[in-house]
């Protein structure tokens, strides 16, 4: 199954319509279902893009994607599990620690 990751650190306007036209982008070359996953390592608590929905004259889009928000992890169990070898658990552990370094990363 392909995966299409991406990362945003901070807020930014319109980022739905950009997963989802990545997501059409890698469909229409793939032929294939693709699970979009969106990273979000920014400050806000309230920021939680999950979807792009279009409508026009009965016609309607309502792409959804996961999303996986950095505030919401429990540091310690991504601890455990990059110690256990889990190679997402350590990336977003680094994300996470970098994410409370701020500008001194």
């Amino acid at each position: 199954m392909p995966l299409h990751f991406e990362a945003q650190s901070q807020y930014q306007h319109a980022l739905e319509q950009r997963i989802f036209t990545y997501y059409a982008r890698l469909w229409l070359e793939l032929r294939m279902d693709i699970a979009s996953i969106v990273i979000l390592g920014d400050p806000n608590p309230r920021w939680r893009p999950r979807r792009c929905v279009r409508e026009l004259a009965g016609t309607r889009l309502d792409f959804r994607f996961r999303v996986i928000k950095l505030l919401d992890l429990d540091e310690a169990f991504l601890v455990r599990e990059a110690e256990r070898g889990n190679p997402a658990a350590l990336m977003l552990l680094a994300f996470r620690r970098a994410m409370g370094a701020g500008s001194d990363v």
